[in-house]
């Protein structure tokens, strides 16, 4: 979720599926190469024999780690970059669901990954949606992205706002039924003011506690979930 200035194109929420039966896969990619990992082939390109004869071409092998299962029994679902799509978010509701009761899992999980928030025209609503309404027969996990935190940044402190407008934050601001400059205009300090006060104004408790309570990555047996990336050695 990299901080990308706004424009008319709206990226699709994406969408993932894992399930405890993947380990039928993987014994099939260990069956198939002899081993505990697949082989990705790298060609060497040894000296030439003698002169005009071409470089001999063989395959070196390097090991390449099997994707591990989820845990067993459980189907995990991840979604994210939502950006105040509502109704990419429903179909996307709608195929989970339907993608759901085909497996036989015991578990299901529902991971949405961030950036619920900024460039698309229904920010609240998203916001309304996942507050209100979670995923019925789902753990609902729902992370923080880089722009909730631009937002909760702008909230606690009007002369943060800049960061916030170029990356979308605008468009949020609208859904919440304030009037808001054009995305091409550098908001000048009384319209920043004037947005901040209106934000706070209008910000519902329950989105504010759901923004404020955002944990940054969550785990899943051997998969963790995390907007962006992850910097090892980095809080």
């Amino acid at each position: 979720a990299r901080n990308r200035m706004p424009g008319p194109a709206l990226a699709r929420p994406r969408e993932a599926a894992w399930s405890g039966s993947s380990r039928r896969s993987a014994a099939r990619g260990r069956r198939a190469t002899g081993g505990s990992s697949r082989r990705s082939s790298i060609w060497s390109r040894p000296a030439a024999g003698g002169p005009g004869s071409p470089p001999e071409r063989r395959p070196l092998q390097r090991s390449v780690p099997a994707p591990r299962p989820a845990p067993a029994g459980t189907a995990i679902y991840a979604i994210g970059d939502i950006h105040g799509r509502l109704d990419l978010l429903l179909e996307l509701r709608a195929k989970i669901a339907a993608d759901a009761a085909r497996r036989r899992a015991r578990r299901r999980v529902l991971v949405h990954l961030g950036d619920y928030v900024d460039r698309g025209p229904d920010a609240q609503r998203v916001l309304d949606l996942l507050t209100a309404m979670p995923m019925p027969g789902f753990e609902n996990v729902h992370l923080r992205g880089n722009h909730e935190q631009l937002m909760l940044d702008f909230a606690a402190d009007a002369g943060r706002g800049m960061r916030w407008f170029v990356n979308g934050g605008l468009a949020t601001l609208a859904s919440y039924g304030l009037p808001v400059p054009g995305e091409s205009a550098r908001p000048d300090r009384s319209t920043t003011a004037r947005l901040h006060d209106g934000l706070l104004a209008l910000l519902p408790r329950a989105h504010r506690a759901f923004l404020d309570g955002l944990p940054a990555w969550h785990r899943i047996g051997d998969y963790v979930f995390v907007d962006a990336g992850i910097r090892p050695g980095a809080p």
